[in-house]
């Protein structure tokens, strides 16, 4: 059995806390990150977290200002079943960028 696929909109989640299962907030999630596929459609690869991410979202010069915070979560790692309700889907030191 595979999988159902269900459409979310980006606007749906971008700005949304993440949290824990425990309810800890891990960060906003700023940036979405996309794949295509081999029949031309795009997927979520990849969430970036935080307000390092924000800056990347608004594109903002790295040498303008003090590199911020940014953790970065695999399409699998938050699931958006409820959009305004994202939860992370494994330990925060698994997430990129991640103090260990």
């Amino acid at each position: 059995m595979t999988a159902r696929r269900r459409l979310v909109y980006l606007a749906d989640v971008v700005g949304r806390r993440v949290r824990t299962a425990d309810g800890r907030v891990v960060g906003r999630i700023e940036e979405v990150r996309t794949a295509r596929r081999a029949n031309g459609e795009h997927e979520v690869a990849e969430y970036h977290l935080g307000s390092g991410a924000l800056l990347e979202r608004l594109a903002v010069v790295r040498s303008l200002v003090t590199p911020k915070r940014m953790l970065i979560a695999r399409w699998d790692q938050i699931d958006i079943r409820r959009p305004e309700a994202p939860l992370l889907t494994c330990a925060v030191e698994e997430l990129r960028g991640a103090s260990r």
